[in-house]
């Protein structure tokens, strides 16, 4: 089985950020950078479903050459291959056209099974895996916390769905699976696997090198407009409750399901 998933390098969640001078973008200088949560699970789904069924797996992205140290921890972990495609504009750039130039590397490597995070962390557009899918014609799902093989051609998957209940499908490949955190563990790169990282391919593809133009990728429709961003206002509100203690509380009972909505 051929396997490819789809990362992403995002900025560090836990690193302060702020806006550049023209307020369009964070700023970058200093930043710490750090793979995709949702992909490091995809990458797991991708290794295990390879060591029951055989094959291989690569795995692919858009952005400029520091994305490269995603992609050698993802061949660290196991991955065989990798696939870096610079796209001007990135990461500004929209879900369509980072899943139409996805979807090029994938024709080309025929792969049976895509798999990708349901959301990246920074943007949390929820698109391009859909998108990828559409551009592909495979079957998809999305919301996955769970992926068996049935055979070398069907998966049983099962889904997220509100309320903690869960779905399960049976899935036929050629597919792409959007897959959600917290339901396997993803391995660590071992010192032998960061070693064999260094050895395996990383190709760096531009949008000549897929028979691509800057136009195609934008759609009929157009490219995303970046116009701004804005950090949110932190506003603190105080009010005080009077009356005897059981009004109180049901004020405060109240105020906390429908302001707060905690309860």
């Amino acid at each position: 089985m051929k396997i490819g998933v789809c990362i992403r390098q995002v900025p560090n969640r836990d690193y302060p950020l702020s806006l550049d001078s023209e307020g369009k973008w964070i700023r970058e200088d200093d930043l710490a950078w750090e793979m995709n949560e949702f992909d490091l699970y995809g990458i797991e789904a991708g290794l295990q479903l390879k060591e029951k069924l055989g094959g291989e797996v690569f795995v692919v992205t858009v952005g400029p050459s520091r994305s490269d140290d995603v992609l050698r921890k993802a061949l660290a972990m196991g991955a065989d291959r990798a696939y870096r495609i610079e796209v001007a504009d990135f990461p500004r750039t929209s879900p369509y056209a980072v899943a139409r130039a996805l979807t090029e590397v994938i024709r080309q490597e025929n792969a049976d099974l895509v798999i990708t995070g349901v959301q990246s962390e920074d943007m949390a557009f929820f698109q391009t895996g859909a998108l990828l899918a559409g551009f592909l014609g495979y079957e998809s799902a999305s919301m996955v916390v769970g992926i068996e093989a049935e055979d070398s051609e069907n998966l049983k998957v099962t889904l997220e769905l509100e309320g903690g209940a869960h779905e399960i499908l049976k899935i036929s490949l050629p597919a792409v699976l959007m897959v959600q955190t917290g339901w396997n563990q993803p391995r660590y790169a071992t010192l032998k696997g960061i070693m064999m990282a260094k050895r395996k391919p990383l190709k760096v593809l531009t949008l000549a090198d897929l028979e691509l133009s800057a136009d195609a990728i934008r759609g009929a429709k157009g490219t995303v407009e970046w116009i701004k961003l804005e950090e949110p206002v932190q506003e603190t509100h105080v009010e005080f409750l009077s009356g005897a203690p059981e009004e109180i509380a049901e004020q405060l009972i109240l105020k906390l399901k429908k302001e707060a909505k905690v309860l």
